[in-house]
């Protein structure tokens, strides 16, 4: 799809039933840089069926703590013209990150308003942070810097922990395709942190 390549942060996977994952990466840094939280909502499509599902994760920052919270694919609600995800009760868009998780060992309520938004310059002739990559037929991986630079407005309630994000700053990029490059997974919780940093 055309609009695809203009606006890479779309969903792609419309007409993918097998082998295919996509998922939005929202880094969040509260205003003193102590508190950094990443939200990564997407999906996979995997060859068994019983595999296939969406996902949250969720990595603290200076914890060094990762959270893979499993849901049904069904619950994963997608636009083709603007974007949007909503995977149970949580929602992310380029203009609100809302979460209400509620798992045996994470506790996560509250909205964050994204403002001052500063997007990649998608364009037909520059299409998207990996430039005519994005045109190269069944690569493994594809990226996209979605969004450089925003400002951040609310709370989260972690773990029945107030944390207020205004002022604070944030970053957006997603990844979709076959698989993820094994390169670029991490086996230690250390390697988790540099990412986060």
């Amino acid at each position: 799809m055309v609009s695809n390549f203009v606006n890479p942060d779309l969903y792609h996977g419309w007409h993918k039933r097998s082998n295919f994952f996509e998922g939005w990466y929202f880094k969040l840094v509260d205003v003193s840089a102590q508190q950094v939280f990443v939200f990564i909502p997407g999906i996979h499509l995997a060859k068994n069926q019983k595999d296939t599902h969406s996902f949250i994760q969720v990595l603290k920052g200076k914890e060094v703590n990762y959270r893979y919270l499993r849901f049904s694919s069904d619950e994963f609600i997608t636009s083709r013209g603007n974007f949007h995800v909503s995977i149970s009760d949580n929602y992310f868009s380029l203009e609100q990150i809302y979460l209400n998780i509620a798992d045996a060992n994470l506790n996560i309520k509250g909205k964050v308003n994204l403002k001052n938004i500063l997007k990649w310059p998608d364009t037909l002739w520059n299409p998207g942070s990996m430039v005519f990559y994005n045109f190269i037929p069944n690569m493994q991986c594809y990226s996209q810097v979605c969004v450089m630079d925003m400002d951040l407005e609310g709370h989260l309630s972690i773990d029945g922990k107030e944390i207020d994000f205004t002022h604070g700053k944030g970053y957006k990029e997603k990844n979709w395709g076959k698989a993820f490059p094994s390169k670029y997974h991490f086996n230690d919780p250390i390697s988790i942190c540099f990412c986060l940093m």
